[in-house]
């Protein structure tokens, strides 16, 4: 056998042993995890916590939410596995179910209502303007009611700004838009993770109890309109009582307003807001993506971040306490 011959079968050898060695549990178990996930097989088995420690909740939580969509919504599984992940017993909800002829719902039956991510009615006239005006004119002054209740009203990316244009965040004026999520300074689409500054007092809302201040985390973003505008006075309102949940940042967490740190030129580099008191949330990226480790764009270097995860986890504390 000459040399050429002998490292040809070596390297296959090699290829071989690769592909027969047995993964460690935990990657076997983020691999099947990956494969239920886009719905290649069925499996009861359940994803395991992570090496935060955090566990999933036992099956048959009372605690319910509706992820509420109309056409154009894309990002609703993600959504409702993520809320399931953590034992939030999730259901997906077409607006339409909540009135009219088509009834079968009432928002009171949930604890919590989140609005995904996508392209609600194509974004057409503004991101989350259709959305929000069918939101008005469907659930009205019930969802105010709901919200002055304590429950929990979650936006993340479009579903942030369906809560901006219908004036439910910032949420001094109820009703009354008072900010605009507008088209990235850049004018593109912008997809990648970022690096986030918790920058308000730990549990200062519903889904940052488990997150200390300046502490960082990562999460993918994915929009062309999240740069967050607003008159000064609702700036400094906004700074003033503590609402400014998430601010863009370097990877050290220093907060910079230049690209790429600041994807969309968003004002004071808001990534996310509340409302006063801390039930109404909306974030433009998006935590449904960053709650099992083979999501992190780490994941191939030896492990992955689950941020996300911690969000969910603390809006699931949140609503077992309220």
């Amino acid at each position: 056998m000459d040399h050429r011959s002998r490292e040809e079968e070596f390297r296959r050898s090699i290829g071989q042993n690769i592909r027969n060695r047995p993964l460690p549990d935990r990657q076997n178990q983020e691999r099947r995890e990956a494969i239920i996930h886009i719905g290649f097989i069925r499996s009861g088995n359940r994803p395991r916590g992570g090496r935060d420690g955090l566990e999933r909740e036992p099956e048959g939580s009372d605690v319910k939410a509706c992820v509420l969509i109309i056409e154009g919504t894309n990002c609703e599984q993600e959504t409702k596995r993520a809320l399931d992940l953590v034992g939030i017993s999730a259901e997906i909800v077409h607006l339409k179910q909540f009135s009219g002829r088509l009834r079968k719902r009432d928002i009171w039956d949930y604890h919590a209502i989140v609005i995904p991510g996508g392209f609600s009615a194509g974004d057409y006239v503004r991101a989350g303007a259709i959305f929000s005006s069918y939101l008005r004119t469907t659930l009205g002054r019930e969802i105010e009611s709901y919200i002055e209740e304590g429950r929990v009203v979650l936006g993340i990316c479009n579903g942030f700004q369906v809560l901006v244009e219908s004036g439910l965040l910032p949420g001094f004026n109820p009703g009354k838009p008072e900010a605009a999520l507008s088209v990235n300074t850049r004018a593109k689409f912008e997809c990648r993770e970022v690096t986030l500054l918790h920058s308000s007092k730990k549990g200062r809302c519903s889904i940052d109890i488990l997150i200390e201040k300046d502490e960082l985390i990562r999460m993918p973003i994915a929009h062309m309109e999240g740069r967050f505008l607003a008159p000064r006075e609702v700036l400094e309102e906004l700074v003033s009582n503590d609402q400014v949940i998430f601010k863009y940042s370097d990877l050290q967490g220093e907060v910079k307003s230049e690209y790429p740190w600041n994807p969309n030129g968003s004002e004071l580099n808001i990534a996310g807001i509340c409302n006063p008191e801390g039930n109404v949330i909306g974030l433009m990226p998006h935590p449904e993506r960053a709650v099992l480790e083979f999501q992190s764009q780490e994941w191939t270097r030896g492990g992955g971040r689950r941020d996300g995860f911690k969000l969910f986890y603390s809006l699931k504390h949140y609503l077992n306490e309220v």
